[in-house]
């Protein structure tokens, strides 16, 4: 699942914000993904789907990370990765958002497909 993907052009924490922005977010990741595995990574993209700074989580563990040159280079090598290991797609299966007093909360689960 990912957590707490922040846009620079919109404000996904914030009390205010629609499940249908959210969804339209996340179909726009999911289309960025799915670019960037055919190996066509859009760096203005990228640098729109995520914070300046932002929190990443995976089975290796948890990860603050900036949006800089460095990180282009480790999506890419990441997506290569990806390649190698046979992954051909990820469609996000939903969003759940939950509001804890000005915050929001969503999830995404996603749903991968592989060789």
């Amino acid at each position: 699942m990912e957590y707490n993907k922040l846009s620079n052009q919109q404000n996904l924490g914030s009390a205010d914000m629609t499940k249908d922005t959210l969804e339209k977010f996340f179909q726009r990741y999911e289309r960025f993904f799915m670019q960037s595995l055919n190996g066509e990574i859009d760096g203005d993209e990228m640098w729109e789907l995520y914070a300046p700074e932002f929190i990443a989580a995976s089975p290796m563990g948890v990860l603050a990370g900036k949006n800089d040159t460095d990180f282009r280079q480790a999506l890419s090598a990441g997506y290569e990765q990806y390649r190698e290991i046979g992954t051909k797609g990820m469609h996000v299966r939903g969003v759940g958002m939950s509001q804890i007093d000005t915050f929001l909360i969503f999830a995404a689960p996603f749903h991968n497909l592989y060789n």
